[in-house]
């Protein structure tokens, strides 16, 4: 039994074609997989590779693709490059020296997608795919004629068993390249599902060519709306086995929990850092051998997690998922320059929300000042320390509130089906949350903080930290590292207004993790995080302040939540 490969990248052709750079590079990643000893196995000598060939070299390949095989071998042609079609609906494959005359194709300088049919049904061989990224890619499946209503069948003439076809577009379909890869979209896919083992969707260590087929498709139609790969197995073709999943490879266990916990409905970001932490010693990996994994594997992920709102001008808010859970809100009695406020410890159940990325900028801030009033006016530019990118500071809680407002409305009137986002301040029980990521310690750095991690008066320490730089200013927001949710400069830089009214003590406050308001007009409201001016001691996880509701200095800014995607 043989596996023998043919791969075909055109990327060169004359006046009246586009040059397609990726075609070529197309060929070489997949020659690259498929001689892998770990993955595709086919030996070096057994694949024939192509790049800007003229007609007649590359109908001489096909045919010796396929004559002379024995059954039980794997023949594999690919083909990256211009699909054509005649004014008749066929099909045909370009060369180098494919042309056009009159906006016609002229037919002797392609190959017809006839040439593959007949070669592929005279030869001996069961086991056949056939895998073509080319647009009007799918006509190749149905005799090569397209219906009025862009739709194909399976004909007769292609019965045998084994065969499979894998189209990167239907037989009416365009298919594209993508900015900043140097792959083709479909292409890429059906490396990254062999190479990364992201197609072996049963973990039985083998990737069929259904599976692989589903995953491209899906990652395809996120990438590219406008292409729909096709899938034409004939019959046991969806069951050859192409090529084996390196299923011992951490990547490859570490995305089948991540994708697993995902289809449980499950936020990557909190569950995908919590498997990596449990499995990190079982799988023998150094930090930065997990870190590199974690990046790899959770970059296709990550814009499930966030969305990004334009408030025009160039001003961007990014907001970042957080998923539900339960935390410990609070400080212990044991640490170190609490106060009493901090107390009793209770469990809060948090529904999962969004968060601003950073403490909201002077940029947005100037964006959302420029809409509609609401109830009260708000000054465009207000802050002490100027800067587009630094937080927005000297605004007061009802001046946080206008804002969430006005941003609602403005989101709502641009939305034609009328599904809003609907922004405001976090809870107090939130906020925590979202800065705790997960950890107990007083910052969520850890037992400690220094000036190299956020931006506070560097001139007071806490615990065994040391003393720092005092800036007595704001910085850029996104200039210190962030927490594991991905969150920015929750110690320091600027104190954030909550939702809720000033209590001096949790007791009695709610489980639920809804804000907590006053019966009696209490006018203070909450702030968290510490500012440039706090000491150390203040920026906590867990430390509390109040001013009231219209104060406002140039240490107090604020951050907004969606909490909910209203679809009424």
């Amino acid at each position: 039994m043989g596996k023998l490969a043919l791969l075909i990248g055109v990327s060169e052709y004359q006046p009246g074609l586009n040059p397609l750079p990726s075609a070529v590079k197309d060929v070489e990643a997949m020659r690259r997989v498929l001689t892998h000893p770990e993955i595709g196995n086919f030996a070096e000598v057994d694949i024939t590779v192509l790049k800007n060939p003229q007609r007649q070299e590359m109908e001489d390949a096909i045919y010796n693709l396929f004559a002379h095989r024995q059954k039980e071998d794997l023949l594999l042609f690919y083909f990256s490059g211009h699909g054509i079609k005649d004014d008749n609906g066929r099909l045909y494959l370009s060369t180098s020296t494919t042309r056009k005359q009159n906006d016609r194709l002229f037919k002797p300088s392609a190959v017809a997608a006839s040439v593959l049919h007949e070669n592929m049904n005279e030869s001996r061989s069961q086991r056949q795919v056939i895998i073509l990224d080319c647009c009007f890619s799918g006509a190749i499946a149905q005799g090569l004629t397209v219906k009025d209503d862009g739709t194909v069948n399976l004909q007769e003439q292609l019965g045998g068993k084994g065969r499979a076809i894998l189209t990167s577009s239907t037989s009416t379909q365009y298919s594209f390249e993508q900015a900043g890869s140097d792959l083709s979209i479909y292409t890429r896919y059906l490396v990254e599902g062999m190479e990364k083992g992201a197609a072996d969707r049963d973990g039985d260590g083998w990737i069929s060519i259904d599976e692989l087929h589903e995953y491209a498709s899906d990652k395809v139609k996120e990438a590219a709306p406008a292409m729909t790969p096709k899938f034409y197995p004939i019959e046991e073709g969806h069951k050859i086995l192409l090529a084996k999943s390196p299923k011992d490879d951490p990547k490859v266990k570490y995305r089948k929990e991540v994708e697993s916990r995902a289809k449980e409905g499950h936020e990557f970001s909190v569950f995908a850092r919590r498997i990596l932490d449990g499995k990190r010693n079982e799988w023998g990996l150094t930090p930065e051998e997990a870190a590199a994994i974690e990046e790899e594997v959770l970059q296709p992920y990550r814009e499930y997690e966030r969305f990004t709102q334009n408030l025009g001008n160039d001003a961007l808010l990014e907001m970042v998922a957080i998923p539900g859970g339960q935390f410990l809100m609070g400080s212990p009695e044991n640490q170190p320059e609490r106060y009493s406020d901090e107390s009793p410890q209770h469990t809060v159940t948090i529904q999962p929300f969004y968060i601003a990325k950073f403490p909201v900028t002077q940029a947005q801030w100037k964006a959302v000042a420029a809409l509609p009033r609401v109830k009260i006016d708000l000054n465009p530019d207000p802050s002490s320390f100027k800067g587009a990118n630094r937080p927005v500071e000297k605004v007061s809680w009802d001046d946080a509130i206008e804002f969430c407002v006005r941003l609602s409305r403005f989101v709502e009137g641009r939305l034609s089906n009328k599904t809003g986002k609907l922004y405001r301040l976090p809870s107090e029980a939130e906020w925590e949350y979202a800065c705790r990521a997960g950890t107990t310690t007083p910052f969520h750095f850890g037992e400690t903080i220094t000036t190299d991690l956020a931006n506070y008066d560097g001139k007071y320490t806490y615990g065994s930290g040391p003393k720092g730089e005092d800036r007595q200013q704001t910085t850029e927001v996104g200039k210190f590292p962030p927490n594991a949710f991905g969150l920015y400069d929750m110690h320091g830089n600027i104190c954030e207004w909550c939702q809720d009214a000033w209590h001096d003590s949790y007791e009695g406050a709610p489980a639920d993790g809804t804000a907590w308001m006053s019966e009696n007009n209490n006018d203070s409201r909450l702030l968290r995080g510490g500012s440039w001016y706090d000491d150390a001691w203040y920026c906590r996880s867990a430390a509390r302040d109040w001013y009231p509701r219209d104060d406002w200095y140039d240490s107090l800014g604020f951050r907004v939540v969606v909490a909910a995607f209203r679809t009424s």
